[in-house]
């Protein structure tokens, strides 16, 4: 973490502010100190000098200059004073610690010029003769309006220094004392400033964590206790707009995710910023990891990828229809629309995927089934049409002729009056796919006997015989009417390739989950590329045979409608040569 804690900018500064003010107070006490003690001294001198200055003058007037030496030496002062009379070429006639004529001149000294100025003269300065600091204070001696000399007395500074070193001592002592005081309350100061400060910043810490629901303590003073209501509010308000920002992210997700249609947005660097669970299983990727990703690092569509970037760069929503290739072939219809900002500047692209494969596949069925019908329709149409022209034309005239004629008309009519009602009845199977069936629990055998009763005429004409298996007791949940349209169309279909003399065996068995009915024949069987269609509309193995069979094309068609509205299922097994067993299973608890 870079920059200097609070409390290391506070407390040096308080500290340094402190302690030079300590020594400004203490040099400036000292000095006052050391000026009251020279003045008071000076003031001490002076007066000294002004006492003993007549006696000097009169000795001095009168030319007495032994009398004058010996009156100074043998003088009783209360303080070590000393006294010294200078003439005013500078010679020295009279002191009282030295021989006056061993003495040096003093007309230079300080004190001695401004004495013979006519003024007080003072100095303070260190004395080769005695060897130590001497204060000097010199007075002018008048005679008849002249100055004939100059009395100079001066006192050792020795015990004023000792006074003020000791004064001094005190002061440093006390400033040391103030010191360590200031010391401590700087730093209790300086603490109490900081810790707040520091405790506001760790749980400002706490709160950049992702921690909003921690609180910070309010400190006592009034602006501390401000900011830290702030950060609590702050706070607080900070988790309530990312609550509200998750809940609406949570429901746009669970919008996206929900959706039938796959959504795609990518940003301008043509990275995946949104794709959910529809577009990732209609493009085959995977959704954790492809968000993020380039879009050409996880799609290996190259019309998908080419209509993405033109999006990027168009201004204008537009749409097309990607083919992916695979095991089974997916259609997508694809819309896109840039994305963009306030600005109206783009800031990626959002595509709209929906499957179309079915609707494609229900096109093509459509077709094939128009197709088929228009074929198989036209078929006795033609038929029909050709034997009554024939019979216009002459053919009536013949009785014999004719009657065979009609009979191949009534044939051909039979079969397209068949084709309508089993296409009528897969219609009306389609409109009620959607609504809930009437079903109830009915005895499965009477309803195996009623629909081999009804191909009693075919099965006597072939002499098959049809073996049934099923407990007399056995019930299942169904529209029995239904179920014994499947039957027969399965004993039909059964008949239809199964050699005379042959059997068909139905059987039935219980299941936990629902019961199941089984049409196994011993006919031709059929070959295994034609079973996935076996159950389309119009759709012949064997299209010859199946014509000359009477057969419409449409009853195992039927069959699969009639299960499917009953929520079950029909597979088929079947090998060439050993004929085919189509298994029926009814759930026993149809959903609604």
């Amino acid at each position: 973490m870079s920059g200097t804690r609070l409390f290391w900018q506070i407390f040096p500064s308080s500290l340094a502010i402190t302690l030079v003010a300590i020594f400004v107070l203490t040099w400036y006490s000292t000095k006052l100190t050391r000026e009251f003690y020279l003045t008071k001294t000076s003031g001490d001198l002076q007066s000294r000098t002004e006492l003993i200055r007549p006696t000097v003058l009169g000795h001095l007037a009168e030319g007495q200059y032994l009398a004058l030496e010996n009156w100074i030496d043998h003088l009783e002062l209360s303080s070590p004073m000393r006294i010294t009379v200078i003439l005013p070429d500078g010679r020295v006639v009279a002191d009282s610690d030295e021989n006056p004529r061993n003495m040096d001149n003093h007309a230079t000294r300080p004190e001695i010029i401004r004495a013979f100025k006519d003024s007080v003269g003072t100095s303070i300065r260190f004395s080769a003769t005695v060897g130590r600091n001497l204060m000097y204070v010199a007075l002018p001696l008048h005679h008849k309006g002249q100055i004939i000399g100059v009395l100079r007395t001066a006192l050792s500074l020795h015990s004023i220094e000792d006074a003020l070193r000791k004064i001094q001592s005190r002061i440093m002592l006390g400033s040391f004392v103030v010191a360590l005081a200031t010391i401590l309350i700087s730093l209790i100061i300086s603490r109490r400033i900081s810790l707040p400060l520091e405790i506001m910043t760790k749980s400002v810490d706490v709160f950049a964590s992702g921690n909003l629901g921690h609180r910070l303590s309010v400190p006592r003073s009034q602006e501390m206790s401000k900011l830290a209501r702030s950060l609590n509010q702050m706070a607080w308000q900070l988790a309530e707009q990312i609550r509200t920002i998750d809940i609406r992210k949570n429901e746009q997700q669970a919008v996206l995710q929900s959706m039938a249609e796959g959504i795609l947005a990518v940003d301008n660097q043509k990275k995946i910023i949104i794709l959910n669970k529809a577009a990732s299983r209609f493009l085959n990727i995977d959704k954790t990891a492809s968000i993020g990703q380039r879009v050409d690092a996880v799609l290996r569509h190259s019309t998908l990828y080419d209509f993405i970037c033109a999006t990027l760069e168009m201004v204008r929503p537009h749409e097309t229809e990607v083919e992916l290739p695979g095991e089974q072939v997916k259609y997508l219809q694809v819309s896109g629309s840039p994305m963009l900002n306030d600005q109206n500047k783009s800031i990626g692209a959002v595509m709209v995927l929906n499957d179309v494969t079915r609707l494609r596949r229900l096109e093509q069925v459509r077709r094939d089934f128009v197709a088929n019908v228009s074929h198989e329709i036209r078929t006795p149409l033609t038929s029909i049409k050709g034997f009554v022209e024939t019979l216009r034309e002459g053919a009536i005239e013949n009785p014999v002729t004719a009657k065979r004629f009609l009979e191949i008309i009534e044939r051909q009519a039979e079969r397209l009056n068949m084709i309508i009602e089993d296409l009528l009845l897969l219609a009306r199977l389609e409109q009620d796919s959607g609504d809930p069936l009437h079903m109830e629990l009915s005895l499965v055998r009477p309803v195996i006997e009623d629909a081999i009763r009804a191909c009693t005429p075919r099965v006597m004409e072939k002499k098959v015989e049809i073996i049934v298996e099923c407990p007399p007791e056995a019930k299942v949940t169904m529209s029995a009417a239904l179920i014994e349209q499947a039957v027969i169309n399965l004993i039909d279909n059964a008949l239809k390739y199964s050699e005379d003399e042959s059997k068909i065996e139905i059987c039935c068995e219980k299941d936990p989950a629902g019961f199941y009915f089984h049409i196994r024949d011993n006919g031709m069987g059929i070959s295994e590329e034609h079973l996935p269609r076996l159950f389309e509309r119009f759709y012949r193995v064997d299209k010859a045979r199946s014509r000359k069979m009477g057969g419409t094309g449409l009853g195992l068609a039927i069959v699969k409608h009639i299960i499917g509205v009953h929520h079950g299922r029909i597979d088929v097994k079947s090998e060439l040569g050993k004929g085919s067993t189509f298994s029926i299973f009814i759930p026993a608890y149809p959903a609604a």
